[in-house]
């Protein structure tokens, strides 16, 4: 089922080892009528989703509004990957800082 993330800057996945059809990771633009505009740029509004194929050593970072979700992996191998979610919050000095959660 998708999923955003709230009260997250960016949220992210590193895959640390993967194999052909060990599950795409869906991005999707949850804005209604997004996929009805075309801009070559962007190509997650382009279509109103994309689905990004792991393999080892790839770093995906999303917009936290994006909703997501990742297909189950239909592989005979396992599928490693660290996901996580990056935050501002305030430093000793008493200013923003960004980091990892």
């Amino acid at each position: 089922m998708p999923e955003g993330s709230l009260n997250v800057l960016s949220p992210g996945v590193y895959y640390v080892k993967s194999e052909d059809n060990s599950g795409g990771l869906f991005l999707m633009d949850p804005r209604q009528g997004a996929g009805a505009l075309y801009w070559p740029t962007n190509a997650v509004t382009e279509r109103g989703a994309i689905n990004i194929q792991p393999r080892p050593g790839l770093l995906v970072l999303f917009p936290s509004w994006l909703e997501h979700y990742t297909d189950p992996n239909q592989s005979d191998d396992e599928r490693v990957c660290i996901s996580f979610n990056t935050h501002f919050a305030k430093g000793e000095d008493g200013l923003q800082q960004w980091g990892l959660v």
